[in-house]
């Protein structure tokens, strides 16, 4: 269970040029905004979200990272 305004750990599954999509526990796909003071992180990376929404009808979460790890 997610609850929003929490900090949570993931991995990047997928970055574009707007979103990033990081995987959270349970095979959770969260779609994340970077911000501005943050790089843009890498596929495979791990990321620290704040979770800002959830719509439990449609399935979806939405957040922002916070901070992200470079893999090396």
């Amino acid at each position: 269970n997610f609850t929003v305004g929490c900090k949570y750990v993931g991995t990047v599954t997928m970055v574009n040029e707007n979103n990033v999509y990081v995987a959270l526990a349970g095979g959770v796909e969260c779609l994340c905004t970077i911000q501005k003071y943050t790089n843009r992180p890498a596929r495979g990376s791990k990321a620290t979200i704040v979770i800002l929404g959830i719509n439990k009808e449609a399935n979806r979460i939405w957040g922002t990272i916070t901070h992200s790890s470079v893999t090396r």
